[in-house]
C-alpha cells in the first residue's frame, strides 16, 4: 500500500489542490476538516495513524493523558475509558515478548509501572478527578 508523503512523515495535512493531493484540509466555517483518501490504520507501521490523528491534537493542543517514561513497541496499545469521575487506563500487547510498561499521568503527575504479559490485556488503574482523592492519584483496583 503506498502512503502520501502527507501523512508518511509529516506532521501535518498540508492544505493542497484537491487535483493533486491524497489528503486535504478545508476549513468550511470556524473550524477545519483534514481527511485523507486512504485509510491510514491500515498501512504498514504506525507512523501514518500517528501524523494522521497527532495533526488535530497538536492544532487543537489536545494533550495526552499520559506521558510514556519508557518507549513501548508498536504492538502495544494503551487506551482509557472515562468511568463516572475515574478514567480507567487498559493496556493490550500483540506482541510475542513482555513488556515492561512504565507511564506517568498527565493531569496528577502519578507514575505507574507494570509487567504486561505477551499477548495480554491487562485493566490498569483508574484515575479519579481529584488528584487528592487517592495515594498517588491512582486507585488500583
Amino acid at each position: 500500500m503506498n502512503i502520501p508523503k502527507c501523512m508518511a512523515r509529516s506532521s501535518r495535512c498540508p492544505t493542497t489542490s484537491k487535483s493533486s493531493s491524497t489528503c486535504q484540509e478545508t476549513a468550511p466555517g470556524k473550524g477545519k476538516i483534514s481527511w485523507s483518501s486512504y485509510p491510514v490504520e491500515l498501512a504498514e507501521g504506525l507512523d501514518p495513524a500517528v501524523a494522521s490523528y497527532g495533526y488535530p491534537s497538536a492544532a487543537l493542543k489536545i494533550k495526552p493523558m499520559f506521558e510514556l517514561q519508557a518507549p513501548l513497541p508498536p504492538s502495544v496499545l494503551i487506551y482509557s475509558t472515562a468511568l463516572g469521575d475515574a478514567l480507567r487506563y487498559i493496556m493490550e500487547s500483540q506482541s510475542a515478548d513482555d513488556t515492561q510498561i512504565d507511564l506517568r499521568d498527565t493531569i496528577t503527575g502519578a507514575p505507574f509501572a507494570m509487567h504486561l504479559c505477551a499477548q495480554r490485556t491487562a485493566p490498569g488503574p483508574n484515575r479519579k478527578a481529584q488528584k487528592s482523592s487517592a495515594r498517588k492519584g491512582w486507585i488500583l483496583s
